[in-house]
């Protein structure tokens, strides 16, 4: 659970009748997703964030969509490099 306060901490307080910082307005359901990749040199890298369920499901669908092109440049590349054997 994430609260929603009615007004950011970062800038001055407004003057009287203005909107709270202090004030929770709300509360949002998150996840926390971690990646781990690992880069060229074989080196694990993590990066870990926040997010709502919608924008996991969307990452999850764009995951997919990258997989699917993933699966189209292998068999292209397969048929490329059969063609020079």
């Amino acid at each position: 659970m994430r609260p929603i306060f009615e007004d950011y901490v970062s800038k001055a307080p407004v003057a009287a009748g203005g909107v709270d910082y202090k004030k929770i307005i709300g509360f949002s359901c998150m996840v926390l997703v971690e990646l781990v990749t690992e880069d060229s040199e074989g080196k694990n890298r993590k990066v870990s964030f926040q997010m709502t369920e919608k924008a996991l499901s969307d990452l999850q669908s764009a995951l997919g969509r990258a997989h699917d092109q993933l699966d189209i440049l292998k068999a292209s590349t397969r048929e490329l490099f059969a063609k020079h054997d």
